[in-house]
């Protein structure tokens, strides 16, 4: 967690602390030829996403109100709350409300193979722990879109005509 916090205190710059939530690391190999199969591993490219930072600045300014669960074989549920720009970590397993769970909409980190400009790529190792993103409406978001608004404007119109 302190290799966590280092980074999270130069991203912020200032000194930060690490509070737990999801990172994943993804590492591809660096081959010593870019054509043929007999390729021999000379290095490895490794980056650290940090899914707070990832969902960061995804929406509208002005949107309230997604759930965001992001489901990992090895290592549980977490799940945030994206405000417009703003991520917000609620916490460990899946917290969204029930009542929307209707409305989930869900997307898959899966591939058979990663493009790496060769003709072969490079094979995805599904023995991994694979993601899962599960998108849930929050309360705000409903209260904005589902309203008596509608209803109210249909009688006023037909109250002018009466």
């Amino acid at each position: 967690t302190t290799f966590f916090a280092t980074l999270l205190s130069i991203w912020k710059g200032t000194e930060a602390e690490y509070p737990g939530d999801p990172i994943s690391h993804v590492v591809i190999p660096v081959f010593d030829s870019v054509n043929g199969t007999d390729r021999n591993v000379v290095g490895v490219i490794k980056a650290t996403i940090y899914w707070n930072w990832f969902l960061q600045n995804i929406l509208p300014y002005d949107h309230k109100g997604t759930n965001v669960v992001i489901e990992n074989a090895c290592d549980g549920n977490y799940t945030y709350l994206v405000n417009g720009p703003d991520v917000i970590p609620i916490g460990f397993g899946d917290r969204h409300d029930p009542r929307f769970s209707a409305y989930r909409v869900d997307g898959i980190l899966n591939s058979e193979r990663i493009e790496d400009g060769t003709v072969h790529g490079v094979a995805f190792d599904k023995k991994s722990c694979p993601y899962t993103f599960h998108i849930y409406p929050a309360q705000e978001e409903y209260d904005e879109y589902v309203t008596r608004e509608p209803v109210v404007i249909c009688v006023s119109v037909a109250a002018v005509f009466l």
